[in-house]
């Protein structure tokens, strides 16, 4: 009675709950109709995960002033860091544009947008590390295939390389 209670309950609460999460469809999607604040948030969900689209029409947003209010700084901003995660020439031409005019002030803002949703920022908050565990023998890092071991009944047993979220 218990196991079904609980398969009831985990039902409904994947099915009954709305997804709390963007994707780049929906946000298209908004496009289309003109929402351009709901594709304004939903682009700023998926940019601020690492996805290049999200972060090329962030950019665009902040630029175009479409569903936010115009912001040439964090246009440029997006722009740098949807740039380093391999960007198209569209970001190069806001970067271009907006460059020679960023202040003191303008370059701090810059700044701490990248500390925060640049690559390395997101490589380090999002991205597993690989670490190497010791393998037989007390080698480390001896090959990066696991080292199989068999236990008494013949099952494999792995033993040397694992990832671990930081």
């Amino acid at each position: 009675m218990r196991t079904k209670t609980w398969a009831v309950a985990l039902l409904l609460g994947v099915t009954g709950a709305p997804a709390a999460f963007a994707d780049l469809y929906t946000a298209a999607a908004a496009v289309e109709k003109q929402d351009f604040a709901r594709a304004f948030e939903l682009y700023r969900e998926v940019a601020e995960m690492g996805r290049l689209e999200g972060q090329e029409n962030l950019a665009v947003s902040y630029v175009n002033g479409e569903g936010v209010k115009r912001d040439n700084v964090l246009g440029f901003a997006w722009a740098q860091i949807a740039r380093e995660n391999g960007g198209g020439e569209e970001m190069q031409k806001i970067i271009d544009a907006i460059q020679p005019h960023l202040t003191e002030a303008a370059k701090l803002r810059v700044a701490e947008l990248q500390a925060k949703f640049g690559k390395e920022a997101l490589q380090k908050s999002l991205l597993p590390v690989r670490r190497v565990a010791r393998g037989r023998g007390g080698r480390v890092g001896a090959s990066r295939e696991p080292d199989r071991e068999r236990d008494k009944q013949g099952r494999s047993r792995f033993h040397g390389v694992f990832s671990e979220f930081v």
